[in-house]
Order: C-alpha cells, then sequence, then structure tokens
C-alpha cells in the first residue's frame, strides 16, 4: 500500500463549544459522493463504503501536514471524529499553544480554509468508470469504495503540491487503466483501416477483371 493525500478546498472550518465546556475546531475532511475537481485529466469520488472497515485507530491532526504543527492526535484524546450521511467529520480540541493561537486567527480570518486527508487504499479498493455530463462530454472517475487506513485529518492552506506528490499513486493507477483502453481503440482502428484496404484492393481486381 503507498499513502495518498486529497485536500477539499473552501470547507467550513468552525470553532465550536462542546457540551464538555471545551473548544473545538470541525470540519470535514472527507465528504462522500462529492466529485472533486481535475486531477489531470481524470476525477475522482469517495463512497461512503469506503470509510465502513478503515481503520482509524491511530490518527492525527497536523496544520498543513507539518509535523512540527501539531494540533491533535487519537491516541492524545484530542482527535476525533464522526461519520455522518455527509462524510467524516474531525473534531480537534483547541489548545493554549502559541500554534493553536495563530491557527484560530488565521481560521477566522479565512486564510486557513481547506482540509487534507492522507490514507492507504485496500488492494483493489477503488474502480474506474466513464462517466458522461449534461453537455455529453465523456470523463473517466476513480471511485475510491475501500480504504485501509486513515492516518491525517487536518486543517491546510491549498498546498502546492495537490497536483504531484499528492496524487502520484492514482495518476500512474489511472494511467495502467487508460493504457489497455487506448490499445484497443489502436487495435480497432488498424483492423478497420486493413479492412478498407483490402476492400480497395477488391475492387480493383473486380474493375480489372471487367475491363479484360
Amino acid at each position: 500500500m503507498e499513502k495518498e493525500l486529497r485536500v477539499i478546498n473552501d470547507v467550513d472550518i468552525g470553532l465550536q463549544t462542546r457540551a464538555d465546556g471545551k473548544k473545538y475546531i470541525e470540519f470535514y475532511a472527507i465528504v462522500f459522493n462529492s466529485l472533486s475537481r481535475n486531477m489531470g485529466g481524470w476525477y475522482e469520488r469517495i463512497l461512503p463504503e469506503a470509510v465502513a472497515n478503515a481503520d482509524l485507530s491511530r490518527w492525527c491532526a497536523k496544520k498543513n501536514h507539518d509535523i512540527n504543527f501539531l494540533l491533535g492526535t487519537s491516541w492524545g484524546g484530542t482527535a476525533k471524529y464522526e461519520i455522518d450521511a455527509r462524510g467524516v467529520k474531525t473534531i480537534v480540541e483547541v489548545g493554549d499553544s502559541t500554534i493553536w493561537q495563530d491557527t484560530i486567527k488565521e481560521i477566522e480570518r479565512g486564510d486557513l480554509r481547506s482540509a487534507s486527508f492522507e490514507f492507504y487504499l485496500n488492494s483493489g479498493g477503488s474502480e474506474w468508470l466513464e462517466e458522461t455530463d449534461a453537455e455529453g462530454k465523456t470523463y473517466e472517475v476513480r471511485n475510491v469504495k475501500s480504504i485501509a487506513k486513515i492516518t491525517d485529518q487536518s486543517p491546510v492552506v491549498e498546498p502546492a503540491y495537490l497536483g504531484t506528490e499528492g496524487i502520484k499513486v492514482a495518476t500512474r493507477e489511472y494511467n495502467e487503466y487508460k493504457t489497455p483502453k487506448e490499445e484497443q481503440e489502436i487495435e480497432g482502428e488498424t483492423d478497420t483501416k486493413q479492412a478498407e484496404n483490402q476492400l480497395a484492393i477488391e475492387l480493383e481486381l473486380i474493375d480489372l477483371a471487367c475491363k479484360m
């Protein structure tokens, strides 16, 4: 298994006070059945069943995925999650460190407004489909249906690496998915061309026979 990273842009990162009297930041790190933005010629959708058996026993929240900006951990009891019809909601207890003071200011200003999660996919945990939009344009979609482990659910500024290392595993999978299709298309075009050439030869022979 290889780690993959995904970002959800412009999420509602809220500051809440819960029944225990403590303050938390809350946001959806995973949203179900939502088509991602263009990932480089393809799109992705996280299905609800993808997290049904995912291992969430050990994960953390780090601002911008930087271990130097640790916000909470599952093992420390300061990072929790809830799964509902919308997706996976992340709940992180607010601390009193300088990092937390800066984080709250960045959230309130709207600077820190995206969420990200890191995960490992089970073998065979995704499928590729070709879908058609309202305008009749076709596109490929990777449906994620079985996640093995989630290791990070974090608030982030939209990262520069979203289109590179963050999706390299799925991009490789996409290329593997596309190659057989392209080969079939090429073979089909070759067969058609050969049939056209054969027909042209037969017509020429018939024409010559008629002139003899």
